[in-house]
């Protein structure tokens, strides 16, 4: 064999051992990183363990351990992928600004999610079918703030943000697809007669699905997700706390409808069930922190119909 062949043999080789070993240190990188995030927000973490702990514990005595078991597996695995597609294919983009005072915004935004959680109250309440009337109507006025379109208008018009500065781009959309491939597999392996795929579409029709999925649901809460996180993290110069509490407010936010499909269980019981969405809600807001993006956390939580994080 001629020197040259030699060469070209032998580089071919390492390139092929550099290129097989690049995602194996890119998965570590991440973990590392996963370490570092739980050692610099040290009382956040603890929290999120004691949530995992309780759902874990809340299962076993329930007989689903095993569903509690792939619900957590698929979140963290889901926090993974979500590093190492941005550490493989890393691109620069513009973040979030805050223009106009992190605690200003921030009280706008709770203000406003308060005004929206009001409404949820009353509608899923047993006092909701006696209401008529101008009342009524006015009631109805406060779904501006249960979806965000105040707060949009707000920011469009008044702030002067760009779309771009509030996640509009179409940054690791594909990332999506990765999730939503995730949490089907570990689903169909472990609880398969979760999947409410058919059921979903059957009962509402193709187009009104995806527009309830992506729309209502998964636009709507992310871009809420979005603006409450961030502007928390900058009030309270502390990411660990902005986006666990962001999780948290968008977890109780589910308590009315919970309470009024469970009239049987009792308001304390529902309000440690809906700590069991806290999960999900952290995968979906460390999405949009690591892409910069709103469309792949919108598009992940819109086509989510798993139900994992249901019935633990």
């Amino acid at each position: 064999m001629y020197p040259w062949l030699i060469a070209t043999h032998w580089s071919d080789t390492l390139s092929e051992s550099l290129n097989t070993t690049a995602p194996i240190k890119i998965v570590k990188r991440c973990l590392k990183q996963q370490l570092r995030i739980g050692t610099t927000y040290p009382i956040p973490t603890f929290i999120v363990l004691a949530i995992f702990a309780q759902i874990t514990y809340v299962s076993w005595r329930q007989n689903t351990a095993l569903h509690a078991f792939a619900y957590l597996i698929s979140v963290w695995l889901g926090i993974l992928a979500t590093d190492v597609v941005v550490a493989s294919w890393p691109r620069s983009g513009i973040g979030f600004p805050i223009r106009h005072g992190a605690w200003g915004e921030t009280v706008l935004i709770l203000s406003s999610t308060l005004l929206g959680a009001l409404f949820l109250g009353i509608r899923f309440s047993h006092y909701w079918p006696g209401v008529q009337g101008i009342p009524k109507l006015a009631l109805l006025s406060l779904l501006v703030f249960t979806f965000p379109i105040f707060l949009a208008f707000v920011y469009a018009c008044f702030y002067r943000y760009r779309p771009g500065e509030l996640g509009f781009n179409f940054h690791y959309w594909y990332l999506a697809l990765v999730i939503v491939v995730l949490f089907g597999a570990v689903t169909l392996a472990a609880v398969p007669q979760l999947s409410h795929w058919r059921s979903y579409f059957h009962s509402l029709g193709f187009l009104r699905a995806l527009y309830t999925g992506l729309i209502t649901a998964g636009l709507a809460e992310e871009f809420t997700r979005m603006l409450t996180q961030t502007r928390l993290t900058a009030a309270l110069h502390n990411r660990g706390w902005g986006f666990l509490l962001a999780a948290i407010i968008w977890s109780l936010l589910h308590v009315p409808v919970n309470l009024s499909q469970a009239a049987h269980i009792s308001l304390p019981v529902v309000l440690i069930q809906s700590t069991h969405l806290v999960p999900i809600g952290l995968l979906w807001g460390y999405m949009t922190h690591r892409t910069q993006s709103i469309l792949p956390s919108t598009l992940a939580h819109g086509l989510n119909l798993w139900g994992l994080q249901n019935g633990i």
